[in-house]
């Protein structure tokens, strides 16, 4: 499943956004990727989700892959 997505947290997703964010991805045995500016990484790395630099009105994707993917999903784009 892949889905776009444009953030509209007034600070974008800070450090403490994305540990919360990776933390709650590797509760999956999916892949979960954010993809922004065709740069691609893994949701399930804190460094990672900070690299990209994610900020107010950027669009991002959600990409999840796997067995769990439909729950994973669901409770993960919430959190973007």
């Amino acid at each position: 499943m892949i889905k776009g997505k444009k953030i509209t947290r007034p600070n974008g997703l800070k450090a403490e956004d994305c540990a919360v964010f990776a933390q709650a991805a590797s509760k999956y045995l999916s892949s979960v990727q954010i993809i922004k500016d065709n740069i691609t990484v893994n949701a399930k790395s804190i460094m990672g989700l900070i690299s990209l630099n994610i900020k107010k009105d950027d669009y991002v994707y959600l990409a999840v892959q796997g067995e769990d993917e439909r729950s994973a999903f669901e409770a993960l784009y919430d959190l973007l």
